[in-house]
């Protein structure tokens, strides 16, 4: 499955896709040229050479008799050519499992690339008895021993083969010293002499003990280490040694940014600074994070009109070459601003345009110079987002041993992995974007009046001026081509595409009248059968058929214009850069097509294991609409392209439990089914806080209910009062944008009186938000959905969390129905199995912002009674730290509240 939207690391996907099918058609080629060239010299020259002398890489036919005498007659058949086979090397000088894969034809030889994995060999014989490699051969083998297989050549009589590449071949993993790594973190080790405040957290040494546990099983694990127990070197000790011990590298994901540096800036450099061995990191990030140093220079070199900058945009770009002489990162996180979306995507490092080894600043490039680092270092450091798109891909070309997003790993540790249901829902599906499609077709082609831009039109002007060797019938052929088929074809996709869209949109809002923000329709039997829905089925197919036949036409035209070209020829290099933007392009029309089949033709296989949704975002710029197909259920996916694939996946966190267990989320993930062995270990780890005195929990019983449309109004003067007991340094958690904004404009003005700074989420960036908020030490900040988690304020900025309700998800969103229904019929109760687990860990989340050293001292207010009201509010409360549970009249409470802040 693959993902459409427009998000930079899923280009990383589409760009790897490229590099694999031109590697097999490399393959091909060679191996054909191979076969032809080496028994055609066979056939002149056999009695003309004599057999080299064996040399240190011959060898006595490795292979049981049987499978010998097979090969022989394989030969025989062939009449004395060319035989491809393979066989599995299971330890040196010892292969079995022969396969005959091809007879020296082209039909057969594409199976071998695809069919050999690390520790196979390929085999083929030379007629004349000469063992040595021509230069076909050593081509072929070096792509071989890129992916870990062996290459060799043997007689006709199989009596002497000829190793040109060794396979890779598995050893036995070495075992972590569980005392030794627990030694780090206890006193009189490493990292207590180097720090002065060090303490000893028997929690942390027995996650640690479960983590080397799981590396040197090797199995999965899930274990929950709650706020406090310093989860990072736990795992991140075991990591290190792991992959210097194995010599191979360990993936560490986060979901959060704040993390990731963390790990790169501050727990991975102090590793350095005390281990007894060197080892290299590295943050792996998308390529569109990184400046390309070709499309700067085309826009610095460009006449007038071929780089069209808006004049708002010239500052910033000056600014930006004036960055790329000085910056030796060339990423947006070397920049102290961010420049806008517009400008930063005419110059960033853009898959579709990107030549990879061909181009003339691959050896400078920022984007490629990080990937090599990334491919040198033992620990990489990721975002969840990067991952699943290295899974998403492996998935879609079942290569688990090479590089795809990311290069492959023994063992993957996935930090905050309570949000790992969630990212693979958007990995493991389709979105495609209005907006999306438009961008797409633009950099096919573009008409804006007199201005032509586009891969179409870059094509066109090159053979307009006579660039390359090609016979003039030919050029006007091809000019003819690009403007009487495929700048229409082109023309006509987008048409279809506009009207597409529109026809969603209208399908279920009207964006006159409808208020602004995002709206949702779920796609069911209901809408299915609506007159209006044929009609949008009938523009999907069409612009289906029509995406199909451009990607078609424009994969022949490159294959035309490619073979008329001279290598030679010094023009040729001018069109190397529109070829790889054609052959990229085309494969993104294919996967725009197989999302509309997905969505719009309902015998599509597989359909029914989907949730499809309309969105359309209202805002004051415009309507964004959109179309999704997300899978119900990602446990099989999880399970087929990470737990079945991956030795080791250690799933971390402070909130994986309800209740006291991991059933949920094993259920959610796949980690309970009974095809893994072994079965994955679990763990819980406490806190080393003393919530009983450190925290108390107030829930007022004379609330309103949340669900009342009063309740801001009615909640704002209790809020008030509640902000006032810690005099500030409160954190105001909603579960909606409305409730956030209501109680800001309630309150901001009269918390201002009081010498109260206010900040609210979204007006200024995350980040920066933050460290106000943490200088002030007083402020209040109102904040939603990303401030549950990720937010480390230790001390007493923050001293009282205010939880405005229970942070049950939105009810109305499709994915949550649709796998509400699913429970449903598989005899489940959803609130119960789904909805409320899922609201704690949630809850869970937004408490742990309080209490982030043992020194804290604060308060969690839930201004929501059915945690005590209902029964099933034990749950919120077994998923919590023990602490002081206050419930009674809010009177009460926020007196309660004064004193322990006094104390």
């Amino acid at each position: 499955m693959l993902i459409q939207n427009d998000q930079d690391y899923e280009n990383d996907e589409k760009m790897i896709v490229a590099m694999l099918v031109e590697i097999h058609n490399f393959v091909e080629r060679t191996l054909t040229k191979m076969c032809m060239a080496n028994t055609m010299q066979a056939m002149s020259s056999a009695k003309a050479r004599k057999p080299t002398k064996k040399s240190e890489r011959s060898l006595a036919c490795p292979l049981p008799p049987e499978e010998q005498q097979t090969l022989i007659e394989a030969i025989e058949l062939a009449h004395g050519a060319e035989v491809l086979s393979a066989v599995t090397c299971r330890a040196p000088n010892n292969w079995d499992s022969l396969r005959i894969l091809a007879r020296g034809n082209q039909d057969s030889a594409p199976a071998i690339i695809r069919s050999l994995r690390p520790g196979d060999v390929m085999l083929h014989n030379h007629p004349d008895g000469n063992l040595q490699p021509s230069d076909a051969d050593i081509s072929v083998a070096s792509l071989c021993g890129k992916s870990g297989i062996g290459f060799a050549i043997h007689d006709n009589e199989c009596t002497e083969f000829y190793v040109v590449v060794e396979p890779f071949v598995e050893k036995t993993p070495e075992m972590l010293d569980s005392k030794e790594m627990i030694n780090f973190i206890s006193h009189g080790g490493k990292i207590a002499a180097k720090l002065d405040n060090f303490e000893e957290r028997a929690g942390q040494k027995q996650l640690m003990g479960k983590i080397v546990e799981a590396l040197n099983t090797p199995c999965h694990a899930i274990l929950e280490g709650e706020t406090g127990i310093g989860k990072s070197m736990a795992y991140l000790i075991p990591a290190v040694h792991y992959a210097q011990k194995n010599r191979c590298r360990v993936a560490i994901s986060t979901n959060t940014i704040n993390l990731q540096h963390q790990l790169v800036n501050k727990d991975l450099p102090f590793l350095a600074s005390i281990l007894p061995f060197s080892f290299k990191y590295c943050l792996v990030k998308g390529r569109r994070n990184y400046l390309c140093l070709r499309r700067l220079g085309e826009a610095l070199a460009a006449t007038d009109g071929e780089f069209l900058l808006e004049s708002e945009e010239v500052e910033p770009f000056n600014r930006l070459v004036a960055w790329s002489e000085t910056t030796s990162d060339g990423s947006l996180s070397d920049l102290s601003w961010v420049p806008a979306e517009p400008l930063w995507e005419k110059i960033c490092c853009d898959k579709d345009s990107c030549p990879g080894i061909k181009c003339h600043e691959y050896n400078d490039c920022f984007f490629y110079t990080a990937r090599r680092r990334t491919c040198e270092a033992d620990i990489l450091v990721v975002n969840h987002s990067l991952l699943f798109s290295d899974l998403a891909m492996r998935a879609v070309t079942s290569e688990y041993a090479q590089t795809a997003v990311i290069p492959a790993c023994k063992a993957v540790i996935l930090d905050e992995a309570h949000n790992l249901e969630e990212t693979a829902t958007r990995h493991f599906g389709f979105r495609t974007t209005a907006i999306g499609m438009q961008r797409l077709f633009g950099k096919i082609y573009q008409r804006r009046g007199r201005r032509e831009t586009g891969t179409f039109s870059t094509i066109y002007s090159m053979l307009s001026v006579g660039r390359g060797d090609i016979s003039p019938s030919e050029r006007a052929a091809l000019l003819q081509e690009l403007s009487e088929e495929l700048i229409p074809t082109r023309l006509e996709a987008a048409d279809l595409s506009r009207m597409l869209f529109d026809s969603i949109t209208t399908f279920f809002v009207d964006p006159a009248r409808a208020a602004v923000g995002e709206h949702r329709l779920r796609i069911g039997p209901r809408e299915e059968k609506r007159a209006e829905f044929e009609t949008l089925v009938h523009h999907a197919s069409k612009l289906r058929d029509e995406c199909k036949r451009l990607g078609a036409r424009m994969k022949k035209f490159a294959r035309r214009l490619s073979n008329l070209l001279n290598d030679y020829d010094d023009d040729a290099e001018h069109f190397e850069i529109p070829l790889v933007e054609i052959g990229s392009l085309a494969g993104r029309l294919d996967e725009v097509g197989s999302g509309l089949n997905l969505l719009f033709d309902r015998e599509a296989a597989n359909r029914e294991l989907y949730v499809h949704f309309f969105t359309t975002n209202i805002r004051k710029s415009g309507t964004y609409t959109a179309f999704h197909s997300l899978p119900i259920v990602v446990a099989q996916p999880m399970l087929d392209y990470c737990f079945k694939k991956i030795p080791c996946t250690i799933l971390v966190s402070g909130t994986l439990t309800t209740a006291r267990n991991f059933n949920f989320i094993k259920n959610r993930l796949g980690l309970d089914n009974e095809e893994l062995e072994p079965t994955p270990a679990e763990g819980r780890f406490p806190s080393p806080f003393d919530y009983q005195k450190q925290a108390r929990l107030f829930v007022p019983t004379d609330i309103p209910d949340p669900a009342s449309p009063m309740f801001v109004e009615k909640v704002s003067a209790p809020l008030f009062d509640i902000i006032q007991a810690s005099k500030g340094g409160a954190l105001v958690l909603c579960t909606s944008y409305g409730h956030l904004n209501q109680f800001y404009n309630n309150l901001c003005g009269p918390l201002a009186a009081e010498g109260l700074e206010c900040y609210k989420q979204g007006e200024l960036e995350r980040h920066y938000l933050l460290e106000l908020f943490k200088e002030d030490g007083n402020a209040v900040l109102f904040a939603t959905d990303s401030f549950w988690e990720g937010v480390d304020i230790p001390g007493s900025a923050l001293r009282n969390l205010i939880i405005t309700r229970l942070p049950f998800a939105t009810p109305n969103d499709p994915v949550l129905e649709a796998r509400n229904e699913k429970i449903k019929e598989a005899g489940g109760n959803p609130f119960r199995d789904y909805q409320l687990p899922m609201a704690a860990i949630k809850l869970k989340q937004g408490c742990g912002r309080l209490i982030r050293h043992k020194e804290d001292r604060g308060t969690i207010w839930l201004l929501d009674n059915r945690i005590v009201s209902k029964s099933y509010g034990s749950v919120f409360i077994e998923s919590l730290p023990e602490m002081p549970v206050m419930r009674g009249k809010f009177a009460a409470l926020v007196s309660l509240a004064r004193k322990f802040f006094e104390e």
